[in-house]
């Protein structure tokens, strides 16, 4: 065999091998692997390569806030929520009052006037001013008598009305008694605090151990002898006495005035001597059958909102 038929030779017996193979895949029946094919019932599944997703966690609902009733007491205070707005801390007041004019000692910088009522609750007039006070749409400072003259008496609603139409509950007294607060004229240290006590008792059975103060009055004022020791004793309690530097005359025997309107011009008046002070305190009464308070208020409130001034409460 010469090289010209190697060639040709080798290429016929690439051809009768492809058919051999081709007649033994039709005789089997078996078709040729398919890599892309599905598995077979009994064979496993190939992982996906399908991304996958997790569902999101459900977002926690927040318990809803407690609603602050405002009309209720503040704990720590004298006054009710709504009345934070509003108060001022007695030894600020006191401050101003003993302030002289133009100096710095004042740290209230606001046209404040307080409305301060001593002496009550009663039946006959409490209520009257608390008509007057929620008409004008003002709020004032009470200065109670806890004992039988005062709350003992009158129908225990009175102050926790109140404390619900935004007023301040300060302490007085419990006794009102100069006989035992001042005998011989002279302050007694021990009988004033033993009664400033039984007085903070009293309104705690009334309104709950959450009621605070900080201001206090003395009765008759601050002008009896031998006092330092009983300003000692409260300002170690951080209460803070408390005079006024307006009043319409209705706790005077003698020179009150005679009519409501009268009382408001006593006001003015006063308050003009006192050199018109940016914070001012107006002594008035809301004791039984109190005509000149009642009836003259509204003119007081009309007064000082003319004069640009804020309604405080005194803590």
């Amino acid at each position: 065999m010469n090289g010209r038929q190697r060639p040709a030779l080798t290429r016929l017996a690439a051809a009768a091998a492809g058919v051999t193979a081709l007649i033994g895949l039709a005789a089997c029946g078996t078709p040729p692997p398919d890599t892309g094919a599905a598995p077979s019932a009994g064979g496993s599944a190939r992982p996906s390569s399908a991304p996958t997703t997790t569902a999101a966690s459900p977002t926690p609902t927040p318990s809803p806030t407690p609603t602050v009733d405002q009309t209720a007491l503040k704990p720590g205070t004298n006054h009710n929520h709504a009345a934070a707005a509003y108060a001022y801390q007695a030894k600020d007041v006191q401050a101003c009052l003993r302030a002289k004019p133009g100096e710095a000692a004042c740290p209230i910088s606001k046209k404040v006037v307080f409305l301060t009522f001593d002496d009550g609750p009663t039946d006959s007039t409490t209520p009257k001013v608390l008509d007057i006070l929620k008409e004008k749409g003002v709020h004032g400072s009470f200065f109670v008598i806890v004992g039988p003259q005062g709350m003992e008496k009158a129908n225990p609603q009175l102050v926790k009305r109140e404390i619900a139409e935004g007023h301040s509950i300060v302490i007085h007294s419990y006794s009102h008694s100069y006989g035992l607060l001042y005998p011989g004229g002279r302050a007694n240290a021990q009988n004033i605090m033993g009664d400033y006590d039984k007085a903070l008792a009293g309104i705690r059975k009334q309104l709950g151990n959450d009621y605070a103060v900080r201001g206090f009055r003395y009765p008759g004022g601050h002008g009896w002898k031998g006092l330092e020791a009983s300003d000692q004793a409260l300002a170690q309690r951080e209460a803070y006495w408390m005079d006024w530097n307006s009043n319409n005359g209705d706790g005077e025997s003698k020179s009150a005035p005679g009519s409501g309107s009268a009382a408001a011009e006593r006001v003015k008046s006063t308050h003009r001597a006192s050199g018109l002070p940016n914070v001012a305190v107006v002594l008035m009464h809301d004791y039984k059958d109190n005509a000149l308070t009642t009836g003259g208020l509204a003119e007081v409130i009309d007064f000082f909102k003319d004069q640009g001034y804020e309604f405080g409460v005194v803590n």
